[in-house]
C-alpha cells in the first residue's frame, strides 16, 4: 500500500496533512481497521494528483532499527 510507505511532503504542501487528518477524523469512528491513517493520507494525495515515486534506493543504507549500516 503506497499510503504506508515513507512520505515526504514539501513545506508548501503541509496543508495536505491537515486535510488528510480531517478525512481521518471523519472515517475513524466508522471503520474498524488499523489502516485508516494511511488511507486518509493516500486519498488526500491522490485527490490532489500528488504522484508517488518509488524511492527505495534513497533509503537502502538505513537498517530496520533506524541506524546507518
Amino acid at each position: 500500500m503506497w499510503g504506508s510507505a515513507i512520505i515526504g511532503i514539501d513545506h508548501s504542501k503541509g496543508h495536505l496533512l491537515e486535510e488528510a487528518f480531517d478525512l481521518f477524523k471523519l472515517l475513524s469512528p466508522h471503520i474498524r481497521a488499523h489502516t485508516v491513517e494511511q488511507f486518509a493520507l493516500a486519498e488526500t494525495l491522490r485527490a490532489h494528483e500528488i504522484k508517488p515515486i518509488a524511492a527505495k534506493n534513497l533509503v537502502d543504507h538505513w537498517s530496520s532499527i533506524g541506524k546507518k549500516n
